[in-house]
């Protein structure tokens, strides 16, 4: 969520999109990455119904969502498009079980499951649960790095590893996502972007796309690439006065 790494970042992603930095060669291939791994992570739900419509176009897809929803013959949704206080998501997998019940289901194509991963998680849960989805368990799906291919067909139930992350998926809806939301909120209402300096959110847990955007007045040596520097420490260097 990049409102979640940075407000400054989020204001930018909604209303300025083409201030951010091109898209190189290694990033192109991660997200090339993302989506075949994704789309392996499908097969182990056979009779899933993949909702096609682009990110752009929200509307025809909440449409197909709802219609997929509510055909219980339908045992899973691939990429289910949803909208709830005005936060648009898009679930990777909602395995429907017997109870009526559904498990939500985030992919990654990194070899563990990492704590940067759990807001992303946090924000589906809140929205579905908004919706009055009943969700079960929410669950990070990564590659096994133990598996080892045999040839033939991968065996995607020991390709993949789905760790259980429902208990600190909604702790971290309890306490942070609603003063989290009222925040991106109250910054996507301003007409200006918000006033947030560099610093090492910058490039945690991930490089922003607005980094060279953000960088233009910045001196060759920051004290943002200071490494392992704290927030705190960094704010101390800058009341001093000391920027290089």
């Amino acid at each position: 969520m990049a409102g979640l790494q940075c407000l400054k970042r989020l204001y930018l992603e909604c209303y300025e999109r083409e201030l951010a930095d091109p898209i190189d060669e290694r990033q192109q291939a991660i997200f090339d990455t993302g989506t075949g791994v994704g789309e392996l992570a499908r097969e182990i739900y056979p009779n899933g119904r993949l909702v096609e419509e682009q990110y752009f176009e929200l509307a025809k897809a909440i449409q197909t969502t709802e219609k997929v929803l509510a055909d219980i013959t339908v045992p899973a949704i691939f990429e289910g498009a949803f909208a709830f206080e005005k936060i648009r998501i898009r679930a990777d997998i909602l395995a429907r079980n017997g109870d009526g019940t559904f498990d939500l289901i985030e992919v990654k194509s990194t070899t563990s499951a990492k704590s940067q991963h759990i807001p992303d998680i946090a924000i589906q849960l809140h929205v579905l649960e908004g919706l009055g989805i009943s969700i079960r368990a929410a669950y990070l799906m990564h590659i096994n790095n133990e598996y080892v291919y045999q040839g033939g067909a991968y065996d995607l139930r020991a390709l993949f590893y789905s760790k259980d992350v429902t208990e600190e998926t909604r702790e971290f809806v309890s306490k942070t996502t609603p003063d989290k939301l009222s925040e991106m909120w109250e910054a996507l209402q301003s007409e200006t972007v918000p006033a947030i300096d560099t610093g090492p959110h910058c490039t945690s847990p991930y490089r922003c796309p607005f980094y060279g955007h953000c960088h233009q007045q910045v001196t060759d040596h920051p004290i943002s690439d200071l490494p392992r520097a704290s927030r705190e420490f960094l704010d101390g260097l800058k009341k001093s006065g000391i920027e290089d």
